[in-house]
């Protein structure tokens, strides 16, 4: 099973979050058979969720951990193996080349729809008016029918497990 991670830029209580983050990695992995983590990058969430995986590496080493790049389609074997200290593989998707600024909307949506579950930070009830990456991937993963685990609701991690 594929799991893709996207949420907010930051989060209000990172302690709390970290602990529901490992928690449900641990659950989707041991109930679920979750063996594939699809990461993106550029938010306190995204930074939790890897260091989640990282540490649960050593407990469930079959798991995969991807990062999708947004930036760079080409990198540098020195850059590659920065990356691979937290990362089991990273990459650039072709189709991101000359999305420009909806590069990051883009990765998000083949995130999702190579996922099989997607976690989320996402405050819905934030203020409408500003646009949310997060916010539109949310609703993207929703459209697609997708199971959504949205950690900013308790409520919803309840409901999927």
């Amino acid at each position: 099973m594929v799991v893709s991670f996207i949420g907010h830029r930051d989060i209000e209580d990172r302690g709390g979050g970290y602990k529901k983050i490992r928690a449900v990695m641990r659950e989707l992995i041991v109930c679920r058979a979750a063996e594939v983590f699809l990461f993106g990058s550029r938010s306190d969430f995204d930074s939790l969720c890897v260091k989640a995986a990282k540490e649960l590496k050593s407990e469930f080493p079959q798991i995969k951990r991807i990062y999708i790049r947004a930036e760079y389609p080409v990198i540098s074997d020195s850059y590659r193996e920065y990356r691979l200290e937290d990362y089991d593989d990273t990459f650039f998707p072709e189709s991101l080349q000359g999305a420009g600024k909806a590069v990051y909307v883009e990765r998000n949506k083949l995130m999702i729809d190579s996922a099989d579950v997607c976690v989320f930070y996402c405050d819905m009830h934030a203020a409408m008016e500003t646009v949310s990456g997060t916010r539109l991937a949310f609703r993207y993963a929703l459209s697609k029918q997708k199971q959504v685990i949205n950690l900013f609701d308790t409520r919803s991690i309840n409901s999927v497990m």
